[in-house]
C-alpha cells in the first residue's frame, strides 16, 4: 500500500494477521508510533515505513519471531535509542533508518548475523565508535555518516569484517590517526571520512582495491606518495581542507584511471608536476586555493576528458594551456582568478600578456600597475563573445534530410535559413528571445559535451538546446557534435530523444530536443526529484524501455547504431516516466560493416568509466 496518501496511524490490528510477513507502507503520510505488536504475532520478514512522519522509539519486538529480514524506517521522526533486540536479530540482513533522531546505536549491533547492509547517516547519535559493531557478519556497506559520534576508530577491526566494501563516516566528529589497520579491508572500495577532525598522516597502505577515497575537511597534514603507486583502482581522490605542504606528489600520475581529483584548500607548494598529464581519464581537477607557482604544464592541457578545471587563487603565471582558453566560454571565469600573473596567452620574448580575441598586450610593469588579472580579461572574453550572438542571425541553420525550411525576416532585412525536422516549426530567433540569447538562468544542465537551455516558446511549447562550443577548434568536439545529428537525427523511437532541428555558425553549434519534464534516471534514483517515486513497477518500465530502445539502434536501424555511454544520467524520463536515451556524443555508426567486424570496430574506449561494457 505503498506511495498513496494515507494519514493517520498504523492500525495495531496488522499483527493479527498471522501469515502477513510482508508489509510495504512506505512513501505515505502516517504519522504516529508504530506499533510494538508487529513482528511479535506475525511472520514479518519486511517492513518498509520509509518517507512517513512516524515519531517515538522503534519497537524492540520486530525481530522477536526470528524472521526479520529487511527493515526500512528512513526519513521519518523516530527517536530515542536502537533497540538492543535489534542488535541480536540473526535473520536482519539489511536496515536503513537514515533521517531520523536516533541517539545510540548498541555495541555489538550485527555481530555474528546476517547483517549486510546498514544506514543510519542523517541522525545524532553520540558517543564513540561502536564496538564489534557487525563482527563476524556478513557486513558490506556501513554508513553512519551525519552524526555526533567521536573519539578515535581502533574499534573498526577489519579482521572481524571481512566483506566490508564501503564505508561512510563522513560529518562526524571522530578524530585521531587514521587506522593502518583499514589496509586488511580487502574488499573495501569505497572509504569517506570527510569533515571530521583526524590528524597525522594518511595511512602508509591502503585497501588496493579502492576507487574512492573521501579525507576532505581533516587535519591531516602528511602523506607517503608511494601509496598511489598501488591503488590502481582509484578514480576519485578527495583531500581538499587539509593541512598538507610541500610538493603535490608526482605519483598520482601512477593512478591511471583516476576521474576526479580535489586537492583544494591546503598548503602545498611549488610547481605542478607536468606528469600529471598522464592522467587520461581525469574528469574534475581542483588545485584551487594553495600556493602553487609556475605555469601550468602544458601537458594538462592535453587530457581530452577533463571537463571541470579549478586553479584559482595560487601564484601561477603565464599562459594558459590553449584547451583551457576555451574552456572559459563554458565554465565559470573564477576557477582562474587570483593568479595576478596568469594570462590567457603570454608572450616570454616580449613579455606581453594577451588575451585571446584581441591584440591588446600589456607588459608586466603594467599588470602590476593596474591589477589586469584573468578576471578582468575574461570580461572582455565574453564581451566579444557577446558580439558573436548578437550577429548569430549571418549564420546559416541547416538540418540534413529534414523538412520545414523558413526564412525569417529580422529587423534590418536580412534572412536566415532555418530548417526543421519533419513535423517542426522552429524560429532560431524564438529560441534566441526564449533563451535570453543562451543566459546562464536558462540553463538547466552541463556536459562534457555543451550546455543545455530549456526554452519556453510563445506557443507553450517547451523545447531544450544544447549548445556545443569550440567546434571548429577541436576536432573532437566536432566529430561528437556531427556524430550525434548522424545517429539520433535520422532514428526514430519512442524510448529515443527526438531532434527538432540544429544549427551551426562559427565555433557554435546548437541542437535542439523535444524537452524531457522529469530529469534524468540518475537524479530520479537518488531522490533529487521532488515527488518523484520510483515504486518496483516504474523501475521495471524504465528498464523495459531502455532495453527497446538499444534494440532498436542495435538490430533494427540501419546502419546499426553502438551508443557507448548508456549510463543513468543519459536516460531521461518524461511525465509518464517513459525512459529517453539522449547524448548521442560518442556513439558509433557502424556503417556498412558486416555483423562480424562489429566487435573489432570498437576497440577504441570510450564512454565514461564506470559504465563501460567490459567488450569496450
Amino acid at each position: 500500500m505503498s506511495s498513496n496518501d494515507f494519514s493517520g496511524s498504523i492500525p495495531a490490528s496488522l499483527a493479527d494477521i498471522n501469515n502477513l510477513s510482508v508489509i510495504y507502507l512506505y512513501n505515505n503520510q502516517l504519522s504516529g508510533a508504530i506499533p510494538s505488536e508487529l513482528g511479535m504475532k506475525s511472520n514479518l520478514t519486511q517492513l518498509d515505513l520509509r518517507n512517513n512522519l512516524l515519531s517515538g522509539s522503534l519497537p524492540p519486538g520486530l525481530c522477536s519471531q526470528g524472521f526479520l529480514k529487511y527493515l526500512d524506517v528512513s526519513h521519518n521522526s523516530l527517536e530515542g535509542g536502537i533497540p538492543l533486540e535489534l542488535a541480536s536479530c540473526v535473520s536482519l540482513y539489511r536496515m536503513e533508518a537514515s533521517f531520523n533522531f536516533f541517539t545510540s546505536i548498541p555495541d555489538s549491533f550485527g555481530k555474528g548475523t546476517e547483517l549486510s547492509f546498514l544506514d543510519l547517516s542523517n541522525n545524532r547519535l553520540l558517543g564513540p565508535f561502536p564496538s564489534q559493531l557487525g563482527f563476524n557478519s556478513n557486513l558490506s556497506n556501513l554508513a553512519l555518516a551525519n552524526n555526533g559520534l567521536s573519539g578515535d576508530l581502533s574499534p573498526l577491526q577489519c579482521s572481524s569484517l571481512p566483506n566490508l566494501q564501503s564505508i561512510n563516516l563522513a560529518f562526524n566528529h571522530l578524530e585521531g590517526a587514521i587506522p593502518s589497520s583499514l589496509a586488511s579491508c580487502n574488499r573495501l572500495f569505497r572509504l569517506d571520512l570527510s569533515f571530521n577532525s583526524f590528524n597525522g598522516s594518511v595511512p602508509s597502505s591502503l585497501p588496493i582495491n579502492l576507487q574512492v577515497l573521501h579525507l576532505q575537511g581533516n587535519q591531516l597534514s602528511s602523506q607517503d606518495p608511494s601509496i598511489y603507486t598501488s591503488l590502481k583502482n582509484l578514480n576519485d581522490l578527495n583531500l581538499a581542507q587539509n593541512e598538507f605542504k610541500g610538493s603535490i606528489p608526482p605519483e598520482l600520475a601512477k593512478l591511471d584511471v583516476l576521474t576526479m581529483l580535489n586537492l583544494s584548500f591546503n598548503q602545498f607548494s611549488g610547481i605542478i608536476p607536468i606528469v600529471l598529464g598522464s592522467l587520461q581519464a581525469l574528469e574534475v581537477l581542483d588545485l584551487s586555493y594553495n600556493q602553487l607557482s609556475g605555469t601550468i604544464p602544458l601537458s594538462l592541457g592535453q587530457i581530452l576528458s577533463l571537463e571541470s578545471v579549478n586553479v584559482s587563487y595560487n601564484e601561477l603565471n603565464g599562459s594558459l594551456p590553449p584547451s583551457w582558453v576555451k574552456k572559459l566560454l563554458a565554465s565559470n571565469s573564477s576557477s582562474f582568478v587570483g593568479n595576478p600573473g596568469l594570462c590567457l596567452n603570454y608572450s616570454a620574448e616580449n613579455d606581453l600578456c594577451q588575451t585571446i580575441f584581441s591584440n591588446t598586450s600589456i607588459t608586466s610593469q603594467s599588470r602590476k600597475k593596474d591589477h589586469l588579472s584573468v578576471g578582468v580579461i575574461v570580461s572582455i572574453v565574453f564581451s566579444c563573445v557577446a558580439c558573436v550572438l548578437g550577429c548569430v542571425v549571418l549564420g546559416c541553420c541547416f538540418w540534413r534530410g529534414g523538412s520545414g525550411d523558413e526564412k525569417v525576416m529580422l529587423e534590418d532585412n536580412k534572412y536566415i535559413e532555418v530548417t526543421s525536422s519533419p513535423g517542426s516549426d522552429l524560429s532560431f530567433s524564438e529560441i534566441m528571445v526564449a533563451t535570453r540569447n543562451l543566459s546562464d538562468d536558462c540553463i538547466i544542465g552541463k556536459g562534457s559535451h555543451g550546455t543545455v537551455y530549456k526554452a519556453v516558446l510563445p506557443n507553450g511549447n517547451v523545447v531544450v538546446v544544447k549548445k556545443v562550443a569550440s567546434l571548429d577548434k577541436d576536432l573532437r568536439i566536432h566529430k561528437s557534435f556531427l556524430r550525434e545529428i548522424d545517429t539520433i537525427g535520422n532514428a526514430k523511437h519512442r524510448n529515443l530523444v527526438k531532434l527538432l532541428g540544429f544549427c551551426k555558425w562559427g565555433e557554435i553549434g546548437l541542437l535542439l530536443y523535444d524537452y524531457v519534464p522529469n530529469g534524468n534516471l540518475f537524479e530520479a534514483l537518488h531522490n533529487h526529484v521532488k515527488g518523484l517515486v520510483l515504486d518496483w513497477e516504474a523501475r521495471l518500465k524504465i528498464a523495459e524501455g531502455i532495453a527497446q530502445g538499444l534494440a532498436y539502434l542495435h538490430d533494427d536501424y540501419i546502419p546499426p547504431i553502438i551508443h557507448r555511454d548508456i549510463k543513468s544520467s543519459n536516460v531521461l524520463l518524461d511525465e509518464d516516466l517513459e525512459p529517453h536515451i539522449a547524448d548521442f556524443g560518442i556513439a558509433k555508426v557502424m556503417a556498412l560493416q558486416p555483423r562480424e567486424n562489429y566487435a573489432s570496430s570498437t576497440a577504441v574506449v570510450a564512454g565514461t568509466h564506470g559504465y563501460i561494457a567490459p567488450g569496450e
